[in-house]
């Protein structure tokens, strides 16, 4: 591997390296420190080309299979959330705006719906907040879940640290993502094929992440999901 000029998004680390230019031609690269891999911001998509991409997605409440994919999330982090508190679904994708027929996301729909939960939605692209919405709700959340959102980040340390800053202390934090591995074969990995798809992390990288913003982990119900509690 040659040595890079890239900056590591999330630990900030200049000690990165060149790790691969597939699957889909832009260059990725790989923190010796926390072992993210990240995308050259050469080759980074605008939020309205993005918003393309997501369109696509069929994340709908009413989608049988996906709903099943997200209880991998939901059912284990019902063990720790209380249901009477305040939810939020971080970055809850095109079921959440205003088009939607249901008016909230997936998750948040099954939660309200089967669990009795009160749960809001935040997403950059289909429920944006003004900057005074997110400093009003600065630890205002009782349980957040982020499903399938931290590998679109462009800037994750910033968005990790919006996301501590919304939850209360002693919250209950519900992330699930793909890991990758030193084993695998990156190139025909199906994660890094979504060219929304930018960050990746590794094992290490999350153990970061909780020393970093002081999260005890609860459980690993699978190796893409975590349950953090906030400190």
């Amino acid at each position: 591997m040659m040595e890079s000029l890239h900056k590591c998004p999330l630990c900030e680390s200049g000690d990165t390296q060149f790790f691969s230019d597939q699957p889909i031609s832009r260059n990725y690269y790989i923190c010796k420190n926390c072992k993210l891999i990240s995308v050259d911001p050469n080759h980074l998509l605008d939020l309205s080309n993005q918003k393309i991409r997501y369109d696509f997605h069929e994340n709908q409440p009413d989608n049988s299979g996906y709903m099943n994919f997200l209880n991998k999330a939901i059912l284990p982090a019902l063990n720790y959330i209380n249901t009477s508190g305040i939810g939020l679904d971080y970055g809850s994708g095109p079921g959440s705006g205003p088009e939607s027929k249901f008016g909230s996301s997936a998750l948040a729909y099954n939660l309200i719906r089967d669990h009795n939960c009160s749960v809001q939605c935040y997403d950059p692209v289909y429920s944006p907040w003004e900057d005074s919405e997110f400093e009003m709700k600065q630890k205002y959340f009782d349980y957040i879940f982020s499903t399938e959102v931290w590998e679109h980040f462009t800037h994750p340390f910033q968005s990790i640290k919006q996301i501590h800053s919304l939850l209360k202390p002693q919250g209950i934090l519900t992330v699930m993502t793909g890991i990758w591995n030193e084993t695998m074969d990156f190139p025909n990995w199906y994660y890094p094929k979504d060219d929304t798809h930018v960050v990746f992390y590794h094992e290490k990288t999350m153990e970061w992440i909780s020393g970093k913003f002081d999260w005890n982990v609860l459980e690993r119900p699978s190796e893409t999901v975590w349950i953090f509690q906030k400190n």
